[in-house]
């Protein structure tokens, strides 16, 4: 199942599921927001295709046009910013088969030897994927930023003026919504993100 946030012509929010041939958006009625869905959808026990199917109206845009007028919005978001977290994992790259070499012969030395960040590398890489009732070690974990740094699609992306260089990577994101309770529960949606060599996951609480 796919799911568009988009503005329509006066600028109001919309949801759209595309066509098959995704020439055409069409449009859900009562919500304006993946957000919103997303809360009734664990509200109610049910899930995102099922409330989509339930919510489709007759409505539809153009999605070319959508996409040439740039107001398409990102898949998801929060309507606080601030409230929107981006975080990241950097134990699902391990570069070229040199650098690989190269990190494993690192791993093999001393472990006293080794650097903080190659420590907890090593953590993650030898107990990251635990076998059947063993608790695997805490992966490698790190704070992007908050929803104001997210980059709606065809704008552009700012580089600090610090920054030595800059680039884009598509990677996949997974998106979690922190429910009333507390819990996260994650979407069905994943998509692919420019970003950097990191798996991103964005966490957005909703009871707060």
């Amino acid at each position: 199942m796919n799911l568009v946030q988009f503005l329509d012509v006066n600028g109001n929010r919309q949801i759209g599921s595309p066509s098959d041939d995704q020439s055409t958006l069409r449009i859900l009625d009562r919500f304006a927001s993946v957000y919103d869905l997303a809360r009734e959808a664990i509200r109610t026990r049910s899930t995102l295709a099922k409330l989509t199917a339930l919510h489709l109206s007759d409505r539809t845009e153009s999605y070319d046009q959508v996409v040439h007028e740039r107001r398409v919005l990102v898949p998801f978001d929060h309507p606080d910013p601030a409230r929107c977290w981006v975080s990241l994992t950097g134990l699902t790259h391990l570069g070229s088969a040199k650098s690989r070499d190269a990190m494993h012969v690192k791993m093999a030395a001393d472990p006293d030897q080794l650097t903080d960040s190659m420590k907890m590398f090593r953590l993650g890489y030898e107990g990251g994927k635990p076998k059947p009732g063993e608790i695997g070690a805490q992966p490698e974990w790190a704070f992007k930023g908050d929803g104001q740094c997210i980059v709606n699609p065809e704008e552009p992306v700012t580089s600090p003026a610090f920054a030595n260089d800059g680039g884009e990577e598509a990677e996949l994101t997974g998106l979690y919504l922190i429910d009333s309770e507390g819990t996260p529960v994650r979407g069905r949606i994943i998509f692919i993100w420019p970003t950097q060599n990191y798996v991103s996951a964005l966490m957005v609480p909703s009871c707060i």
